[in-house]
């Protein structure tokens, strides 16, 4: 899915690819990915979300915690967290982020589907209370470059 969103995004111009940067633990994916799409490849979550304002979270469920961790104390209230980790929840999410009542982090949830690949989803969004309009705004724009989207109650994902 990450990389359908990738090409989705450069080639909706909604991003340059000098301003994407993608974490991947495999250099032979790193390398890939640069040459392909022309982004930054790094293997360290760190570096790529202290780098970005918005930080899209595109593992399988069972590596959201590890990924998540390391970059907990790098989130805030000004950085755009969406997830595409199929069946975990904001909770979770907020949980793995060492969030609580005072760090107010704007987590939004995301279900594409596959037709993704070929820039013809249909992307579920739902958000925490922290998100701002803006950054609905701007979650349904990345989202539009693969498809369409719809606004849910994250209870329907």
């Amino acid at each position: 899915m990450a990389e359908a969103m990738i090409k989705g995004l450069l080639t909706a111009a909604f991003v340059e690819a000098k301003n994407v940067i993608v974490s991947d633990p495999l250099p032979a994916r790193q390398d890939f990915l640069h040459r392909e799409y022309k982004v930054r490849a790094v293997s360290d979550n760190r570096e790529a979300a202290e780098k970005s304002d918005v930080v899209i979270i595109a593992v399988k469920p069972q590596s959201i915690r590890k990924a998540l961790q390391g970059i907990g104390d790098l989130v805030h209230e000004k950085k755009l967290v969406i997830s595409v980790a199929a069946g975990i929840s904001i909770g979770a999410i907020e949980f793995y982020l060492n969030a609580d009542a005072a760090k107010k982090i704007p987590v939004v949830r995301t279900m594409p589907n596959t037709p993704a690949l070929v820039q013809e989803a249909v992307t579920a969004i739902a958000c925490c209370k922290h998100v701002s309009k803006t950054d609905m705004q701007i979650a349904h724009r990345i989202f539009e470059a693969i498809g369409k989207t719809v606004d849910v109650e994250e209870i329907l994902l």
